[in-house]
């Protein structure tokens, strides 16, 4: 009876591998082996119950193998069938980046309130300044992107390799295992996991080639994503600059009447009260400390100017040396030093202006903190003009 049981499945064994095996001796057909085979071997392999264990534990480990490598054959394909469909987009997105590119440039214009005040342009100039962000952000992520496709296809490149010497290196496992001594159940079993784990590496194969298509089809998105991503950065400061420019002549109006407003209530309170001669001229100093043409807001605001360029010129700076490091990281190594060399922007700050600059505001800030102090100082010795 064992010996019956045991040709039922040798038989079995024999239709799944018996003809592929051959076929690769002749060279002549494919192999080809799926999971409902695979499945069949595990299920009759559970029930028969006399098989030695070690046979029986050495099939199913086969079977789970070969299952795994399957599944993952299954999986790759499906993956390679996503790469070709979304091939059959590019050309719809191509056509309409070149659209938006094609259409003139929107101009910057600013959309304010018919009388808008300093807070109503600071709002503005607070939410354009977070688009910038966010525009600039998205022009990283694509330059980015672009230098990660362009390793992505090197990765790529040297795994088919590797693909190649695993499918020789399992031919010669599948040739070995007709020469073995083992039992023929195992020597069977083993032939479907080897057969399993090709198909897995030449699905691998298929997928990994559908994305270099894919790739070199989506390279063509990249310059033109790129030039729209400029637009939208090169709009936003320029709404940045017109808006701080705006919030600027603002504050320099309202620092006017404040200062106009002062003295000519100081010129009334003169000619009414004589009396209050020098408290008005105390007030009419403190004044012009604070909102005269060389006072604490106007030096406050060039401070706070400076420094926004300051940082908008680093962050400018890190960006630079990010993608200098990723292309050196990708062609430095043995390609064309102009492949990975710095391109520096145009209207960029020189070394010595930046130098010039930093040494100007460790200068100012320590001053303009201390006459701070002393405006307050004063401010709080002088006589309360409501008493």
């Amino acid at each position: 009876m064992k010996r019956i049981v045991s040709g039922v499945l040798y038989g079995v064994l024999s239709l799944m591998v018996f003809l592929p095996v051959s076929a690769q001796a002749g060279g002549s057909e494919d192999q080809n082996v799926n999971l409902k085979q695979i499945r069949q071997l595990q299920r009759q392999t559970e029930k028969n119950a006399t098989l030695p264990e070690d046979v029986r534990s050495g099939i199913l480990k086969y079977c789970d193998i070969s299952i795994s490598a399957l599944q993952t054959a299954i999986d790759n394909r499906a993956t390679a069938a996503a790469f070709e469909r979304e091939r059959g987009g590019i050309d719809r997105q191509v056509k309409a980046l070149r659209t938006d590119l094609e259409r003139p440039e929107r101009l910057p214009r600013l959309d304010l309130p018919g009388d808008p005040t300093v807070s109503d342009v600071q709002d503005a100039l607070a939410r354009e300044r977070s688009r910038l962000a966010a525009n600039r952000s998205a022009l990283r992520n694509l330059e980015r992107l672009a230098e990660d496709r362009a390793q992505s296809r090197t990765d790529i490149s040297e795994r088919l390799g590797q693909l190649d010497l695993e499918l020789e290196l399992l031919d010669e496992e599948l040739r070995s295992l007709g020469d073995s001594s083992a039992r023929t159940e195992l020597k069977s079993a083993g032939k479907l996991s080897v057969l399993a784990r090709k198909e897995q590496a030449l699905s691998e194969v298929e997928m990994l080639r559908a994305k270099l298509v894919l790739l070199g089809d989506r390279s063509i998105l990249i310059p033109l994503e790129i030039d729209l991503a400029q637009r939208r950065v090169a709009f936003s400061q320029e709404m940045v600059r017109m808006l701080t420019e705006a919030a600027h002549d603002l504050r320099t109006r309202q620092i006017r009447e404040s200062l106009k407003k002062v003295e000519t209530i100081s010129r009334q309170l003169s000619e009414d009260v004589p009396t209050l001669g020098p408290l008005v001229a105390e007030t009419q100093n403190l004044a012009r400390e604070l909102w005269g043409p060389d006072g604490l807001i106007v030096r406050s605001e060039a401070i706070v100017t400076a420094l926004a360029e300051t940082r908008r010129h680093q962050s400018e700076l890190n960006r630079i040396a990010e993608l200098t490091a990723r292309k050196f990281e990708a062609f430095g190594r043995g390609g064309s030093i102009t492949r990975w060399w710095p391109k520096i922007p145009r209207g960029f700050p020189k070394p010595g202006v930046v130098a010039q600059t930093l040494q100007h505001l460790n200068e100012e800030i320590p001053e303009m903190e201390y006459r701070v102090i002393t405006w307050e100082q004063q401010r709080s010795a002088a006589h309360d003009l409501n008493r």
